[in-house]
């Protein structure tokens, strides 16, 4: 399947974000995870991809929820059959659409969670490029950077 869709819509229907610590370990692991939950044929040559992104703070730390829903537009109600009938057998998207959708929701849901990240002292989902001293990193060395955004 070529990319023969696009973003028509997005919307978030319901943000959480829980921290369960006053004082952060020194330790964090910070896993993000997309996943489609639904897909509804619409008018139109449109599909409904209702999805959940989590973004874990972890040990224990923090958690961020995000459930909401893209609408994508298709070139072809043969393209909307196809999708609808291999993710109602299978449960899943066809892998350039897969790669869009998460990429999309990667974009939109990290924003937000470096937004919230802020508003609850926690490090950002994602690192942000730093500056360093001229001559400090090289190929062959690693320097320890401590990161806590």
């Amino acid at each position: 399947m070529e990319n023969r869709f696009s973003i028509a819509g997005f919307s978030f229907t319901d943000i959480e974000a829980d921290k369960r610590v006053e004082i952060l370990p020194k330790q964090i692991n910070i896993r993000s995870t997309p996943s489609i939950t639904s897909l509804s044929k619409l008018k139109d040559n449109r599909i409904k991809v209702s999805f959940t992104f989590i973004i874990e703070y972890l040990p224990g730390v923090a958690t961020m929820k995000f459930d909401g829903f893209l609408l994508v537009d298709f070139s072809s109600k043969k393209m909307v059959n196809e999708v609808i009938e291999l993710w109602n057998e299978k449960r899943k998207l066809e892998e350039n659409l897969d790669i869009f959708i998460k990429n999309f929701l990667f974009r939109k849901c990290l924003t937000l969670g470096i937004f919230l990240a802020e508003r609850m002292n926690l490090p950002p989902p994602l690192m942000f490029p730093q500056v360093v001293k001229k001559g400090l990193f090289t190929k062959k060395s690693k320097v320890n950077l401590d990161y806590i955004g």
